[in-house]
């Protein structure tokens, strides 16, 4: 699907829009519990207003966006996809269902990967291992870059 897509080509806009849709998508999932009983009932517990609201809002973001990859992912997560898939089969139905479930799956993990790269702290970077030694990790705090 969007292997392709290198996150270090994307304007800074789109890798907001991303980050923003990732973290939407993981509140909203954190919120949302199914409470099961006994007797082999269950209860759905849908997430606050404000998750649904910031992921509504958010995938709308990712709606507006210009890439041509992100905006075939985001067409694949729409309800038209799925609802055009079911004016023939049962069998596409199913696929419009998995390649939705896929391109949402692959939006998250671009995003993630953008908010983990602006996190990454300096001494996680290749080579720069801080040194269990203390007398090497006092001098290497004052080395000159």
């Amino acid at each position: 699907m969007g292997i392709g897509i290198q996150i270090e080509r994307l304007p800074g806009r789109t890798r907001k829009k991303l980050a923003r849709y990732a973290q939407a998508v993981k509140q909203y999932e954190l919120e949302r519990r199914r409470v099961y009983f006994r007797d082999g009932g269950h209860l759905a517990i849908p997430p606050s207003g404000q998750a649904i609201d910031a992921h509504s809002a958010a995938k709308q973001d990712l709606l507006n966006c210009l890439e041509p990859a992100i905006k075939k992912l985001v067409h694949l997560i729409q309800i038209d996809h799925v609802d055009q898939a079911m004016a023939e089969s049962e069998l596409t139905v199913r696929r419009a269902v998995d390649e939705a479930k896929l391109a949402e799956n692959e939006l998250v993990w671009l995003g993630q990967r953008i908010i983990d790269s602006s996190t990454r702290k300096p001494n996680q970077e290749k080579g720069k291992c801080i040194s269990r030694n203390p007398v090497r990790r006092r001098k290497s705090q004052f080395r000159l870059i």
